[in-house]
């Protein structure tokens, strides 16, 4: 080896041991910092607290997607903040006043919101979003923990899911059934009175109901106490029962597929109004959802306790109302 080689050698070696422990100690520095960081956000609670809280949020948004019959029932579109929610309205179709669309306004003001018959012209209607919780159920929506560890635990962070599926399926519901009997007084798709031994005329008249205007009914909703006294629902030659293992104790039944009658699926709701039966088309032909807001989940802490609250922003209505019937039992 030549000495300009040496000589080259033994200054690297030099320089790698004077800059090394400062590059290490930089890295410990950037670790330690990075840790800090990660570690706690703004309002103080860890980043894992905040990770466990967007488990929560989306096992909740599944829940609905799967239970809440407004969100099967009607099209769901998610749209951007800032964005008109405007759909096409049946009176394109029918040319009939009484085809306007039915939307659902929540309002904090009044209890139950309001209907509002289409807005916009003709062709076009214009679907608002508002909130939920309404304002008589917020309390219900706010929610206090301890400390961070409790939503760590699985069965705790099991518990505020149901919690919270259940409170936005029963709003969500609610919402569903009111709007149906507001379209119920308008299209007089509607037989009433009937006894549970009438059933067979009866469900072949409100399905000529919603046929007529070439229409396919598709959905059959009822609730399980009121399925349980018709006995043409037992007749296995005339249903074809899929949730065999509910059969014999419908009463503990939630909202579900049970089984099929003709072009229909029959679900279960135990939010449906009981001796009520509701027939309807498929989610694209009777009516709408948007979602500016899906669950979304606030939290803060205050004097060591953890505050979570939680809304929506959803908006619903129903385009054509010739897409639903209903039956009445005494």
């Amino acid at each position: 080896m030549e000495r300009r080689d040496l000589f080259k050698s033994a200054l690297g070696a030099i320089g790698g041991f004077f800059v090394l422990p400062s590059l290490l100690k930089s890295k410990n520095v950037l670790q330690k910092k990075s840790k800090n960081i990660l570690q706690k956000n703004d309002n103080g609670l860890s980043y894992e607290f905040l990770s466990n809280l967007k488990i929560v949020r989306e096992s909740v948004r599944r829940q609905l997607e799967c239970k809440s019959l407004l969100r099967r029932m009607l099209m769901v579109e998610n749209i951007p903040e800032g964005s008109v929610a405007l759909y096409k309205s049946s009176v394109a179709l029918y040319k009939r006043k009484s085809d306007i669309a039915y939307i659902w306004v929540g309002n904090n003001k009044r209890k139950d919101g309001y209907f509002d018959r289409g807005q916009g012209n003709e062709q076009m209607v214009v679907v608002p979003t508002f909130e939920i919780p309404s304002s008589e159920n917020s309390k219900k929506h706010e929610y206090a923990i301890n400390n961070e560890k409790e939503l760590e635990n699985n069965i705790k962070r099991n518990e505020y899911i149901n919690k919270l599926s259940d409170l936005y399926i029963e709003e969500e519901e609610s919402i569903l059934f009111k709007m149906l009997n507001c379209v119920i007084e308008s299209n007089q798709q509607h037989i009433g009175n009937i006894g549970y031994n009438n059933f067979d005329l009866c469900v072949k008249n409100a399905y000529h109901m919603i046929e007529q205007w070439n229409i396919k009914v598709s959905q059959i909703i009822i609730h399980p106490e009121t399925i349980n006294k018709i006995d043409y629902f037992k007749n296995k030659n005339y249903v074809d029962i899929i949730n065999i293992e509910a059969q014999n104790d419908l009463s503990k039944m939630e909202s579900s597929l049970w089984g099929h009658l003709w072009t229909s699926d029959i679900t279960l709701s135990k939010n449906c109004p009981k001796n009520t039966m509701y027939l309807m088309s498929g989610p694209n032909q009777v009516g709408v959802m948007p979602i500016r807001y899906d669950v979304i989940i606030i939290s803060s802490q205050i004097n060591n306790k953890i505050y979570l609250y939680d809304y929506e922003e959803i908006g619903a209505a129903i385009i054509n109302n010739h897409t639903v019937a209903k039956i009445d039992f005494n």
